[in-house]
């Protein structure tokens, strides 16, 4: 039994001792003089806030199109349908607060309606 604890014990040190030089290895060296670099840090609110629909939109285009063959009048389509699905979500956005329930039904039936448009376009109707 002392054994065993023996050999436990020895593996949960190791096992820290190696974090630490891992985490010692991973840091950067610097020079003579040099001043270590500031740390900047954002907040969700600030990431979230430099998220327009329009970046979105795009994203959200270049995802759907990249497995399907399509081309870029198509492509425009979609990217339309997205952005106006997207504004259209941002304006409910008040709602959130009043009656989250409502909110979800609404952002539901928005991304269903663009998922039925998006769908119609990659069809070619």
């Amino acid at each position: 039994m002392k054994k065993l604890m023996f050999v436990l014990f020895a593996l949960m040190t190791s096992a820290s001792l190696f974090a630490q030089d891992a985490a010692k290895d991973a840091a950067p060296k610097l020079e003579k003089g040099e001043k270590p670099k500031e740390i900047v840090t954002t907040t969700t609110e600030e990431v979230y806030a430099e998220i327009t629909p329009e970046k979105e939109a795009k994203e959200l285009t270049e995802m759907v199109t990249q497995q399907s063959k399509i081309d870029e009048t198509q492509k425009t389509e979609i990217y339309k349908i997205v952005l106006a699905s997207l504004k259209e979500k941002v304006n409910i956005e008040s709602l959130r607060e009043e009656n989250a329930e409502e909110h979800s039904k609404k952002e539901m039936e928005i991304f269903k309606t663009m998922n039925d448009k998006i769908q119609v376009v990659l069809k070619g109707e």
